[in-house]
């Protein structure tokens, strides 16, 4: 595999602000998945979930050729409530409660091991999204060793940015992946700040390039002290926002994986953006003619990117 993506396999029962209600949706980073395969073919899902997978999930996988490195120790996959907030944040619960959340999420934890059933030497990418509270983001060393020479790009569990007892853990966490993403609500969270541009100065003193998420506004990569500004494509017309970050975290590390330039690299992100919120639940099939109609769409986005250096926020 050239890219593999793993996180939490999930199902969300959405409730939208304009009180709609859509129930048995994917969740988690089945999105991110789906935003590497509309750029390339060579595209693995490694995670855990219940015997009920397949009615969920299969189709999507079948669908679109994306390899699994699964185990299904649960009896049933993680379903959750997910509720929107204004600003575009959510909250979520366990339809099961948080006893059997917890035990779920222990008993289904990513491992090293499940990650090197899909390394080979075309190994390009690894995105990973992990709480604090997961075994795999402390063996980060390990898994680095297993992936050689690919890039590994951790997306921070949202919840643990809010929690400002984690903060110098996630801290000591970020250098040894080779990129991280947050938004920029979780940013003002974690670095306790109400000033944007302060977030942006904050990401650049970790020295760890970053892909900062600015909701509808676009989205931003951070590296060695510049900064790349991208705004998003098509959100007039956005069905659902769902999985977004997602799509976009992961596609963003292709473009820094293979060397692409940051106007790239974020132009892409927000195009798989794009088509991840064209539909509610998971954009149904990456083929070929939506690949080069996104490439199209991904070059004239690069000409409204805006370079900044960030000491002169």
């Amino acid at each position: 595999m050239e890219y593999l993506a793993g996180g939490y396999t999930m199902i969300s029962d959405i409730y939208g602000l304009d009180g709609t209600v859509r129930m048995n949706d994917a969740g988690g980073s089945a999105y991110a998945v789906g935003g590497m395969r509309l750029w390339r073919d060579s595209v693995g899902y490694v995670g855990t979930a219940g015997k009920d997978f397949d009615e969920f999930f299969g189709r999507f996988y079948r669908d679109n050729g994306i390899a699994l490195f699964m185990e299904f120790p649960l009896e049933e996959t993680l379903h959750y409530d997910l509720h929107y907030a204004a600003d575009g944040s959510w909250t979520e619960s366990c339809l099961k409660g948080e006893e059997y959340e917890n035990e779920a999420r222990a008993t289904g934890a990513l491992t090293v091991e499940m990650f090197s059933k899909g390394i080979d030497r075309d190994m390009k990418g690894v995105y990973l999204e992990a709480a604090m509270n997961t075994d795999i983001v402390h063996r980060f060393r390990e898994l680095k060793c297993a992936i050689g020479n690919a890039r590994l790009m951790w997306e921070i569990e949202a919840g643990d940015l809010y929690e400002p007892s984690l903060k110098d853990e996630i801290l000591r966490l970020i250098p040894q992946a080779d990129c991280f993403s947050i938004n920029m609500n979780e940013g003002k969270a974690f670095f306790d700040t109400s000033d944007e541009k302060e977030v942006m100065k904050s990401i650049d003193r970790i020295g760890k390039p970053c892909f900062l998420r600015a909701g509808e506004a676009g989205a931003c990569w951070i590296e060695e002290g510049r900064g790349v500004f991208v705004p998003s494509y098509g959100a007039d017309t956005s069905v659902d926002s769902t999985g977004c970050g997602n799509a976009s975290t992961a596609a963003a590390l292709i473009g820094f994986a293979e060397g692409f330039s940051p106007s790239k690299t974020v132009a892409m992100a927000n195009i798989s953006a794009y088509y991840n919120s064209r539909c509610h639940g998971l954009y149904p099939l990456y083929d070929m003619s939506t690949r080069i109609q996104a490439e199209k769409e991904s070059l004239s986005l690069m000409e409204l990117s805006r370079e900044f250096r960030v000491s002169d926020l």
